[in-house]
């Protein structure tokens, strides 16, 4: 394996655990009845192209 494929890699890793553990706060909080708190410490509040519409 390439020393470019084992970056790549690792940077496919990283995504997957942020992933995870954004997936592991969101049902902490929803599962702890604080769902209030979702948008401000789960959702991007820095991305221009990021919103969260309330049904």
């Amino acid at each position: 394996m390439t020393l470019e494929a084992l970056e790549a890699e690792l940077g496919r890793l990283r995504d997957t655990l942020e992933i995870y553990n954004l997936q592991a706060r969101y049902n902490f909080l929803i599962g702890m009845n604080l769902g209030d708190r979702v948008p401000e410490e789960v959702f991007a509040k820095t991305v221009s192209d990021v919103s969260l519409r309330n049904r």
